[in-house]
């Protein structure tokens, strides 16, 4: 796969964002403990009360509307107009479509659509939402995020550990969700560190399953360790002045992922 041609995310998210819903909708034991976890590091970091929150790639408001019922302001954003519009339905079932609000917005453009906001307390980008454009878009996206930071304000960041990968590879995977069974093959380049994985989405009809759908995907992992990320992401955070604080978010379900914390230095 050519990662500077294939749009990917814009395939797997927006063009087929229908098989991807299902894998969405079918989190609610994990994100239940991730909504936990995050409410434990707000408790830590000493994050006000209803202080404001970007959901970065927020999808169908996994996070976002659970923090609102909880009295947070935030405001999610997704590539996915149909992970969007299910993201406003539920925060409207739910009362709480005063406290949350959805937008469609790619993550490349947020210093720009975002720039008359005020700023947010906290900043959540989860589920391995970053890595998929390459490192220098990284670095743009993260400054993005310090400069709609408010004083002292928080980035949760929520990826996949590349140490942990080294040690623990997973080259394929088969997983039932619903009448959907999801194959992914996955090739992870150390050098590199590009991990490239090919989605494949089975419907079942009864004892019989119809052809499926195949997805790409690539995205570039770091360590935990601020040793282990790139050189030029390295000066981009302590440049912007992101002060890293490695965490675990320990849930049954998702044990290779790291909670990153990173408070903004007075």
């Amino acid at each position: 796969m050519n990662k500077k041609e294939v749009d990917w995310p814009q395939q797997l998210f927006v063009k087929h964002g229908n098989l991807f819903l299902k894998l969405l909708q079918n989190r609610a034991e994990s994100t239940r403990l991730e909504v936990d976890g995050l409410l434990r590091i707000f408790e830590e970091f000493k994050v006000p009360k209803h202080s404001r929150i970007l959901d970065v790639s927020c999808g169908i408001g996994r996070h976002s509307i659970p923090l609102a019922q909880r009295g947070y302001s935030v405001l999610g954003l997704d590539l996915s107009p149909l992970f969007i519009a299910k993201a406003n339905a539920t925060a409207k079932a739910r009362k709480v479509n005063s406290r949350a609000r959805f937008l469609v917005v790619d993550v490349r453009k947020i210093a720009t659509i975002l720039e008359i906001e005020e700023p947010f307390n906290v900043m959540l980008n989860l589920w391995s939402s970053h890595g998929y454009y390459g490192e220098e878009e990284d670095v743009r996206i993260f400054t993005a995020l310090r400069n709609l930071a408010a004083r002292n304000g928080l980035l949760v960041d929520d990826t996949v550990n590349r140490d942990y990968l080294i040690i623990n590879p997973q080259p394929a995977t088969v997983d039932i969700v619903g009448d959907m069974e999801l194959r992914e093959r996955r090739r992870f380049d150390p050098e590199t560190s590009w991990h490239e994985s090919n989605w494949g989405f089975y419907m079942k009809r009864g004892r019989s399953q119809d052809k499926g759908k195949a997805e790409d995907s690539s995205s570039r992992l770091f360590a935990a360790r601020i040793e282990g990320t790139a050189r030029k992401s390295r000066m981009a955070i302590r440049k912007e002045l992101w002060r890293i604080r490695p965490h675990a978010l320990e849930t049954r379900i998702q044990t290779n992922n790291r909670l990153l914390s990173s408070p903004t230095m007075t």
